[in-house]
């Protein structure tokens, strides 16, 4: 028996990346032990202490089998069924909007009675799978825009679900791991000049709009809801004529000038359009202002507000050297919402002062160091496509959640990838360094 499971050991931790994980179990350690610490409250007696404790480890320990599992499959196998993925992930998302759970008036989680999971958590791991695989297919081409086109507007229908939920956080973090994916892999430049500068225009756009949205009174209800419709029908205008002065150009004109010229006016208008459809459509009012609470949380000090300011107040009081480990006050006094997910650095902040934080922090560099250096010694373009879209995912992850904490970055509801207690983001990030790690083990090969 003993010489079995010896045996079944190092078949599981065989030719495995041993400072990756290292790296990973030491973060899963500290989300256990701030799962138990985040539910301590001084003025609740009957409050259960060990039951997202209990939760957290069965994840951790499932967690784990599914990441070493994860590590033995050929990753090729996986992207070869990618597209299925995808289609299964877009059901999940659909089937959550329709006969999901509500909580705080967002649709994220299917419950199945014994655990509830969130789709979303994993739609990002498939987004990367599937980003990664369709790539790969196009190395030799990649200069035909369509294709730039159709991998855009094929991740968009899950992103464009999450943001229904709504789940702004998650929609964001997809959109850009695509983004960064994309960046890494495109031969043409100029296709890439033309994606970001899409994406700054509806950014830009977008944020003007919600600004005049969030700063609206009565006085003008009238006057923005015509400046709104003047919007829309001169953004459609201007994106029809340069469609059809692209068409024109490419039937008749030779003119390079003249067709930069018109693609440039294209993408404005295209992304300004775009970003009126998610000020008008998509984003909560709360959303919006959350936006700019970040700036300056005093103006809605008891109302959205309130987190931020409550999150500094904790991650100061920890001071240099912290409370001590399961001391923390402003947390057990229950004045720090979300603490056991959303601001959860917080709380470590509080109890193990700037020291310990920072320390966290140099773990998360450390992960994305490892995860880069990896990339680096991958022979496979497909392998170096998944590590790169991994790697996107938690250090964008991990810095807009650590920064939202600080208001550096607007509050998300992204939770702190290893460390925020709940079983779909432990088993989703474990999963994703199960890919990585199924990667290393193929990584002289071409």
């Amino acid at each position: 028996m003993t010489k079995r499971l010896k045996q079944a050991f190092s078949w599981l931790f065989s030719d495995i990346d041993f400072k990756l994980f290292l790296i990973v179990m030491l973060l899963s350690l500290i989300g256990v032990i701030f799962s138990y610490s985040s539910q301590i409250l001084i003025r609740e007696e009957k409050i259960n202490l060990y039951f997202k404790f209990i939760k957290q480890i069965i994840y951790l320990v499932l967690g784990l089998f599914i990441m070493l599992g994860c590590a033995k499959i050929n990753y090729k196998k996986i992207a070869e069924h990618s597209f299925l993925l995808m289609l299964i992930c877009v059901g999940l998302l659909a089937f959550t909007l329709v006969a999901g759970v509500s909580v705080n008036n967002s649709k994220r989680w299917i419950n199945f009675g014994f655990l509830s999971i969130q789709p979303s958590e994993f739609v990002k791991l498939v987004i990367i799978i599937f980003t990664a695989n369709y790539l790969v297919k196009l190395k030799e081409n990649f200069s035909i825009g369509a294709h730039l086109i159709f991998v855009l507007g094929i991740n968009l229908i899950p992103i464009g679900l999450i943001l229904i939920q709504p789940d702004l956080g998650t929609a964001s973090i997809s959109f850009f791991i695509v983004f960064f994916m994309l960046a890494f892999s495109m031969v043409d430049r100029k296709y890439f000049i033309a994606l970001f500068y899409f994406v700054f225009t509806i950014g830009t756009v977008l944020f003007l709009l919600i600004y005049f949205d969030v700063h609206k009174n009565d006085q003008t209800q009238v006057a923005l809801l015509f400046y709104n419709n003047y919007f829309i029908f001169f953004s459609l205008g201007l994106l029809f004529l340069a469609t059809f002065l692209t068409i024109v150009n490419l039937l008749f004109w030779r003119n390079m000038v003249v067709y930069y010229l018109i693609a440039f006016l294209f993408i404005t208008f295209s992304g300004t359009f775009i970003a009126f459809l998610l000020d008008e459509f998509f984003l909560k009012s709360y959303q919006k202002e959350r936006l700019f609470v970040f700036i300056n949380p005093e103006i809605f000090r008891w109302t959205l507000g309130y987190n931020i300011i409550q999150s500094k107040i904790t991650i100061g009081s920890g001071g240099l050297l912290g409370k001590g480990l399961f001391n923390g006050t402003q947390s057990q006094l229950g004045f720090l919402p979300s603490r056991s997910t959303d601001f959860i650095f917080s709380v470590i902040a509080e109890e193990l002062g700037f020291v310990g934080s920072l320390l966290v922090v140099l773990l998360f560099f450390l992960l994305i160091w490892r995860l880069i250096f990896l990339a680096t010694k991958v022979k496979d373009y497909l392998g170096g496509l998944i590590i790169i879209g991994v790697t996107s995912f938690f250090a964008l992850q991990s810095l807009v959640n650590i920064g939202m904490t600080m208001s550096l970055l607007p509050i998300t509801g992204l939770p702190l990838p290893f460390i925020s207690a709940g079983g779909s983001t432990l088993l989703s990030s474990l999963m994703a360094i199960g890919l990585v790690l199924s990667v290393y083990r193929s990584r002289s090969v071409n």
